[in-house]
């Protein structure tokens, strides 16, 4: 299982490396002054500025980056990676607790097989991963001895779906 966290974590570092840390396009600049903004304590809206979709998550977790002396243009990629990899990670966790290794190997996985691109949009700040990684959450009352954690849960799953309608993908199956 190491193996397959670390395999994971390396492709998505030379994704990082040789893409997002380079690149950059108008939706992460915004997100990058909606950064700023928040780590001056300056709260402008939830969403996107201009929008009533894709919340500024990303650019609230990336302020202690920031505060530590990250620049923007790593900080929020990072942040935007962890948010992708985190329901890959919290499912393969699960699985491995309730001794699964097989399903373990094939959901830590999945992020390599994905076509580049995926790798590519989800290491772009942009608001596009913070639903489904709060849906991730969804999934957790489906183990017997975590059910204690549905009210909890069920509140992260419509946050999620307020986050960005994406979250559909993996709130529709568990629901």
């Amino acid at each position: 299982m190491a193996a397959c966290v670390l395999l994971v974590l390396l492709d998505r570092w030379l994704v990082l490396e040789r893409f997002s840390f380079r690149y950059i396009d108008d939706d992460q600049t915004i997100m990058w002054n909606a950064a700023e903004e928040m780590a001056h304590g300056r709260f402008h809206e939830p969403f996107f500025y201009g929008q009533r979709y894709n919340t500024m998550l990303e650019g609230l977790l990336a302020v202690p980056l920031l505060w530590a002396g990250l620049g923007h243009e790593r900080a929020l990629p990072l942040v935007t990676a962890s948010l992708a990899l985190f329901p890959y990670f919290m499912l393969a966790a699960l699985a491995y607790r309730d001794r699964r290794p097989v399903q373990t190997a094939l959901i830590l996985v999945v992020p390599i097989a994905l076509p580049v691109e995926f790798g590519l949009v989800s290491s772009m700040p942009r608001g596009f991963v913070t639903g489904v990684c709060l849906a991730s959450f969804s999934v957790v009352p489906l183990f017997p001895q975590l059910r204690m954690l549905l009210a909890p849960c069920a509140f992260l799953a419509t946050l999620a779906w307020t986050a960005n309608p994406n979250a559909a993908l993996l709130l529709a199956p568990v629901l």
